[in-house]
């Protein structure tokens, strides 16, 4: 988490097509401390307060428990805009079953911060959220580009046996325990939660995306994979991020036992409902892949010059790398009917 540098920089990538950069370095100098474009500011309590802005929105958040708010530019709605980064301790009955034992929990006592990370600049805010040492979550804005979305990086890193990891959006949109989720990204369903269930029957599958509504607003959130989603509470939408476990399945292989830290993005609108559903759609489309290299000849032996026909009514529907290393790439596919 020692965040001694960072290099940001716009570039423009066709469609079909890649784009190569290089990094190396330069005669030695004294650069200046960067000065932020939004200065943080300290309120009453002695807590400091960050605000992150683009076009479209406005988010304010403390080094105490994170975010607080957001108003969508806009229109002016101003909505209340919190993020837990929580914990279940898990009950696996087997390999695949979901069965927590409690409430969620939170990685520090009353889910205070460990630390942050800001940076205002011309290309992006950005607010590094630390909830322990091994997990964190960034969230940021763009300047340029999705200015519509609020993107939100989670870095999951080694977590206890059985333990299931979640991140729970709260606002103040009444959504009376609806919740929408895709169906293999083609169709939707509406998932209405019972609170004379148990938990896990409050639980559904969410392949692209899931939102929640009231008559005027949306919170929509596009992800990046498969993930468990709830709405567990009047206005939060939450979601399984990492679970570990040393379950075995039918054949008695040993599953879920993943000790490597679990990196993943996911993008966030919030706002009128059309608004909001489109910026969620947009959002979900596939992004360009970054593979990095130490040299030009390991960068060219990652390039794929042959080309390839679809079969009818397939798509790509995301391209991310497998590993840290990028040395492989995870390509999704889906039948569109």
């Amino acid at each position: 988490h020692q965040l001694s540098y960072s290099l940001a920089f716009p570039v423009s990538v066709p469609a079909f097509g890649f784009g190569v950069y290089y990094i190396k370095a330069g005669a030695a100098h004294s650069a200046p401390a960067h000065e932020p474009v939004r200065a943080p500011a300290v309120d009453a309590n002695g807590a400091t307060i960050y605000t992150l802005e683009n076009a479209v929105y406005r988010i304010i958040a403390d080094n105490v428990t994170g975010l607080q708010s957001v108003t969508n530019k806009q229109t002016g709605a101003a909505y209340s805009l919190a993020l837990d980064l929580l914990f279940y301790q898990a009950l696996h009955e087997d390999a695949y079953s979901y069965s927590v034992n409690g409430t969620a929990q939170p990685f520090t006592p009353g889910g205070v911060l460990l630390k942050t990370h800001y940076f205002s600049g011309s290309l992006f805010d950005e607010l590094y959220m630390f909830y322990s040492e091994e997990h964190g979550v960034a969230v940021r804005l763009y300047q340029t580009g999705q200015v519509d979305s609020i993107q939100v990086e989670f870095g999951i890193g080694i977590v206890d046996l059985n333990t299931d990891v979640i991140v729970r959006f709260r606002t103040n949109i009444s959504n009376g325990g609806k919740l929408y989720t895709d169906t293999n990204g083609i169709d939707e369903l509406l998932r209405t939660n019972d609170d004379t269930h148990l938990m896990e029957e409050n639980s559904w599958p969410a392949t692209s995306y899931a939102y929640i509504r009231d008559g005027m607003s949306m919170l929509a959130a596009a992800l990046a994979q498969v993930h468990i989603v709830q709405s567990l509470g009047d206005g939060e939408l939450q979601a399984v991020l990492h679970r570990r476990s040393r379950m075995t399945d039918v054949s008695d292989a040993v599953v879920l036992d993943d000790v490597l830290p679990h990196r993943e993005t996911a993008w966030i609108s919030i706002g009128a409902a059309q608004a909001a559903n489109r910026a969620r759609h947009l959002a979900a489309q596939p992004r360009p892949v970054i593979v990095a290299g130490r040299a030009t000849t390991e960068l060219d032996n990652k390039r794929v010059s042959a080309g390839y026909d679809l079969p009818a009514q397939v798509e790509l529907f995301s391209l991310a790398a497998a590993d840290s290393q990028a040395s492989a790439l995870l390509a999704r596919w889906r039948h569109t009917y």
